[in-house]
């Protein structure tokens, strides 16, 4: 936006404009006794997808005062001059004066030297008076509001610049036990910063930018921040906080003993972050196909006894349970004949043995010599053997051993 035939940065006039690496620039020169005066802003400001408002108050002989964004960024020196800045030429948007600004001098009325990116202007104001800083400010707070400068009354003079989110926090996923670092980029004046999770605000999070220390899956959510102060105040958008936790066993396998013959389940209880592995060892060393939270050993052996773990694992990391003894011991076997005794089928007797269970019957004479008489598998209710032997002999004595 110029006055000025751009070719020389020494012809009189004016020009305000974007320099090729998106700063802010601006060139003021007088008709006699002026040097050209310059003002180049930081790099980067502008060429992209933010809104910004800027004004330039030139107090002529004196200074230029530049705003962004409500705020005054720099004042600069115009001093000597003769207030005559007129170059005869018109103001034009998007040219300078002479409405044929080559290309070679530079883009700069585009963004970041590509000619595709002209930048986008909303309302412009020119005024043939000094603004104040109160006015600036003003008229900066009622745009954000979505109001054109010709609302501005002397209700909304200040010299705080409402906040605006330049850059809102962007959604993190961690692994529990870290640190996670939420910030926000904000624009206006003595700001006041109170950072939220999942609606409640969070006490001493009162700053740009915010650490969850040593997250845990509890604190996962949606965080925000509102900026505020005395002309208003802004809200980021929603940043999702995903704390990956590794396995964490809620139930651990249980130590227990078992006959022989019989079967043993282990179980184990385990939370965490997506798909959870399993792998059952046995005195430390792997057991084969067994990876599911619960473990079945078929018909104990002896060599089934021994210290039993589990190690479980997600992508995030991994947790060995407690140690869970398996005992093997022998049944316990009892005989009795409270419903028999002698009949003329034989001395009949009861063997109460768990289920499941082959055992081998057997009888003697002298508790010596045994001679086996029956072979059965123990079910659910007590067995009932019958010796059709025993009115031979004047004595009988009776065991029952596992084969």
């Amino acid at each position: 936006m110029s006055n000025k035939d751009w070719s020389n940065g020494g012809n009189v006039g004016w020009a305000i404009a974007t320099g090729d690496d998106g700063r802010l620039q601006w060139n003021y020169t007088e008709n006699s006794n002026q040097s050209r005066k310059d003002y180049y802003g930081p790099g980067g400001g502008f060429g992209n997808s933010t809104w910004h408002h800027v004004a330039i108050s030139f107090r002529r002989t004196v200074n230029a005062v530049t705003y962004l964004d409500g705020v005054p960024v720099s004042t600069n020196s115009i001093a000597p001059g003769t207030k005559f800045i007129d170059s005869a030429l018109p103001t034009n948007i998007g040219n300078d004066g002479t409405g044929n600004y080559p290309s070679s001098y530079g883009y700069w009325t585009n963004a970041l030297s590509n000619p595709a990116n002209g930048l986008q202007m909303d309302d412009v104001g020119i005024w043939n008076r000094l603004l104040s800083g109160q006015e600036v400010c003003a008229i900066y707070n009622v745009g954000l509001a979505g109001q054109d400068l010709a609302t501005v009354t002397s209700t909304n003079l200040t010299l705080q610049a409402r906040p605006r989110i330049i850059q809102s926090p962007v959604s993190l996923r961690v692994s529990a036990g870290s640190n996670p670092a939420f910030s926000v980029t904000a624009t206006g004046t003595a700001i006041a910063y109170q950072w939220y999770a999942d609606g409640l605000p969070l006490p001493g999070s009162t700053g740009a930018s915010m650490i969850v220390s040593n997250v845990q899956p509890g604190q996962a959510g949606n965080y925000y921040v509102v900026t505020k102060n005395s002309s208003g105040s802004a809200t980021s958008s929603l940043a999702t906080l995903t704390v990956d936790a590794p396995p964490s066993i809620t139930s651990q396998p249980q130590s227990q003993a078992m006959g022989l013959g019989q079967n043993a389940s282990l179980s184990v209880t385990a939370n965490g972050t997506g798909l959870l592995s399993y792998q059952w060892s046995r005195n430390g060393t792997n057991l084969a196909g067994a990876t599911a939270p619960v473990l079945t050993l078929s018909n104990l052996k002896p060599a089934d006894a021994g210290s039993y773990t589990v190690l479980v694992t997600n992508f995030v990391g991994a947790t060995t349970s407690a140690v869970a003894t398996l005992t093997v011991t022998n049944p316990v076997i009892n005989l009795s004949f409270d419903a028999g005794g002698m009949t003329a089928s034989g001395f009949t007797f009861q063997v109460a043995i768990p289920s499941g269970f082959t055992f081998v019957t057997l009888a003697s004479t002298n508790l010596v010599n045994w001679t086996p008489i029956a072979t059965n598998v123990s079910g659910s209710a007590t067995a009932v053997i019958t010796d059709t032997q025993a009115a031979n002999y004047p004595r009988r004595f009776y065991k029952v051993m596992l084969p």
